[in-house]
């Protein structure tokens, strides 16, 4: 991602550890969802005072997408520009049910997903009874996705723009998201080194 920024731009990473190695999925998922609420939340808000000018994106795979859900939909206020969800561990109506605050406290969000993803289709869908928003998309409502933009090799930003102002933005002034298919590059939960994700990453800062 660093490479990817102009000799005068600065660019800061701040990396979160949390402890998600529980027996049980479930136990992690829900660890997950409050260490966003009660941990995160708090040092977006930190970064954000800290730095009030500066661009904040929030990245999370797997269940650090479900952490950075449940941070967003936590926090007080806005605190974050954007977020890249990749294969979230997240229900696919979270942001239109429980986690819909989220969507009203970030201003973009590509949400990056893979048919191909065996551990959301097996262990997500039979432990928490629900279908992953990593795997197949999230919805906008009941039975409708979001719009769709497909991730290939060779990254296309103004086709990747053009599909976030095609989308409407959550409530008033809420995020403009877009389900990001990458199932043409990701063949399973950890092959998530691509140039194309990190030119994504890229975009959705900017």
């Amino acid at each position: 991602i660093r490479s990817r920024a102009k000799a005068e731009e600065r660019l800061a990473f701040v990396a979160i550890h949390w402890d998600s190695e529980r027996v049980l999925f479930h136990e992690s998922a829900m660890t997950a969802t409050q260490l966003g609420k009660r941990r995160i939340t708090r040092v977006l808000e930190a970064i954000r005072e800290a730095a009030p000018q500066t661009k904040l994106t929030v990245i999370g795979h797997s269940l650090g997408a479900r952490v950075m859900i449940s941070a967003l939909h936590h926090s007080a206020a806005r605190y974050a520009d954007a977020a890249l969800l990749v294969e979230g561990a997240a229900d696919l109506d979270w942001f239109h049910d429980d986690m819909a605050g989220a969507g009203e406290r970030v201003a973009r969000v590509a949400n990056v997903y893979s048919i191909h993803d065996g551990v959301l289709e097996n262990a997500y869908a039979n432990v928490m009874g629900s279908t992953a928003l990593g795997r197949v998309g999230a919805e906008r409502s009941p039975g409708e996705p979001f719009v769709r933009f497909e991730l290939q090799a060779s990254f296309a930003p103004a086709a990747f723009q053009a599909a976030l102002g095609a989308t409407e933005s959550l409530g008033a002034g809420g995020a403009r998201l877009v389900n990001v298919d990458a199932s043409g590059l990701i063949t399973s939960h950890t092959d998530i080194d691509h140039a194309a994700l990190y030119d994504l990453a890229w975009a959705i800062s900017r």
